[in-house]
């Protein structure tokens, strides 16, 4: 028996993986691009970063803001908090970054992505410019 050489072999099994991998293609019968781009498979949606600027944030913004990503066809969102430390002058701010408020409203805000169906991932850097 003959050996295959090792560049052959290769060229061989990435050929079978093509056609393979090919073969599970949707027939364009099955696949309409305009009605996977207007209802995207949950795991194909778009996040975006949420910035809770000096923790300015209720439980009613935290509802509207989220219904809203999930209106619009966002899969979910990243908290940024710029923290309550940053700038010149005093601003008005929320609840102390990390504080029992904070992390109350924190929660809510989980709850809330769940109840939603939405992905919630966070930042915990300072001021959220360094990330």
């Amino acid at each position: 028996m003959k050996k295959i050489p090792l560049k052959a072999g290769f060229l061989i099994l990435l050929t079978f993986i093509i056609s393979f991998s090919c073969s599970t293609v949707h027939s364009p019968k099955e696949f309409d691009p305009v009605t996977v781009f207007d209802h995207p498979d949950p795991s194909s949606r778009p996040n975006c970063f949420w910035w809770w600027f000096n923790s300015l944030v209720d439980k009613e913004g935290i509802t509207r803001d989220l219904e809203e990503f999930k209106d619009k066809g966002m899969g979910g969102v990243t908290l940024v908090c710029t923290g309550n430390e940053y700038g010149v002058a005093p601003m008005p701010s929320g609840p102390v970054f990390l504080s029992p408020e904070w992390r109350e409203l924190y929660k809510f805000a989980v709850n809330e992505c769940a109840r939603l169906g939405l992905e919630m991932g966070v930042n915990f850097c300072g001021g959220g410019w360094c990330m």
